[in-house]
């Protein structure tokens, strides 16, 4: 999940991204990442409760999220097997907690 603290549908997804994460947590199969184009994780902090499940990676050059994943608006999720293979890419805010959402992940990671 590519995306900044400065995107206000970003912020709103977050909790149900680590929900998703919470859920992925009980298998080995899925890991949920997220990457700010933020400066730190005091920029972002605010954010996560200390118990989240959720990996956060920073890019604040945008090199990896504009040059190799051509991201430019967020919030942008890929969902990308074991192999590398991008099975699905979903431009704007989801609710990652949704049933229908979990069972999607779950799917493409069999």
């Amino acid at each position: 999940n590519f995306w900044t603290i400065t995107c206000g549908p970003c912020v709103e997804e977050m909790p149900s991204l680590e929900m998703l994460a919470l859920v992925a947590s009980e298998r080995d199969d899925i890991e949920v990442v997220s990457v700010s184009t933020d400066s730190s994780w005091e920029d972002v902090r605010s954010l996560f409760k200390p118990e989240s499940k959720l990996t956060v990676l920073f890019d604040p050059t945008k090199a990896i999220v504009r040059e190799k994943f051509g991201t430019r608006l967020y919030p942008e999720t890929w969902v990308i097997d074991g192999d590398g293979v991008i099975r699905l890419r979903i431009d704007g805010a989801r609710d990652w907690s949704a049933p229908l959402a979990i069972n999607l992940i779950e799917s493409l990671s069999s």
